[in-house]
This record gives C-alpha cells, sequence and structure tokens, in this order.
C-alpha cells in the first residue's frame, strides 16, 4: 500500500488541523513520523477527529514525551469517513516536526 506524503509541518502549542480526509474517500491508514528537535523532552498529542468533531479524549491516537533529538514513527488503522481531520499540538511550540502520509480508500 502506497503512503502519498503531505508536507511536513511543525506542530504548534494549540491543537490544529495537519490533514484533513478528502470528499469521497475515507483514511484507513496513516504514517506518522514525529521529530523532536530540542534537547528536552516534549510531549505531544495526535488525534483522529471524525468530521464536524474536535480533538479529545476519545480521538487521541498519540500521547508521549518525545526524547530530546529523537524521531518516533507511528502506523495506524483508521476509518476516518470524509471531513475528518488529523490534528495535533505539542507542550512546545514550533519543536517537533511531523510528517503523515495517509492511505485512503474511494468510497
Amino acid at each position: 500500500m502506497e503512503f502519498p506524503e503531505v508536507a511536513p509541518a511543525a506542530l504548534t502549542g494549540a491543537a490544529a488541523t495537519y490533514y484533513t480526509v478528502p470528499a469521497n474517500r475515507k483514511l484507513i491508514r496513516i504514517k506518522i513520523i514525529l521529530s523532536n528537535t530540542s534537547n528536552a523532552p516534549v510531549n505531544c498529542l495526535i488525534y483522529a477527529v471524525p468530521s464536524a468533531g474536535s480533538p479529545a479524549i476519545a480521538n487521541n491516537i498519540f500521547a508521549d514525551n518525545l526524547d530530546g533529538l529523537e524521531p518516533v514513527e507511528a502506523d495506524y488503522t483508521l476509518n476516518l469517513a470524509a471531513g475528518g481531520t488529523i490534528q495535533g499540538l505539542a507542550s512546545i511550540a514550533a519543536i517537533v516536526g511531523m510528517r503523515i502520509a495517509p492511505a485512503l480508500q474511494i468510497v
């Protein structure tokens, strides 16, 4: 299964949208790579949010402290319909880079 990469971004200090599932598609898998560019641990949260939803404990898919200068790669199987989003935040803004690669299915 191919994972076309979405442009990388730096996580902000408040929840922000980094990917939206396009119309007539369903997100079935996603690969996420997080990289802490500082020497200190940074807490990160990533959410798979249903359309018209908001980031909450119920849709959290990643919650962890990233060690300094240590990348983390995660691969998730999801069922996120069109309009759903991948959102994230970090305890310190502009320190953690995120690269995501979604695998979509036509519905």
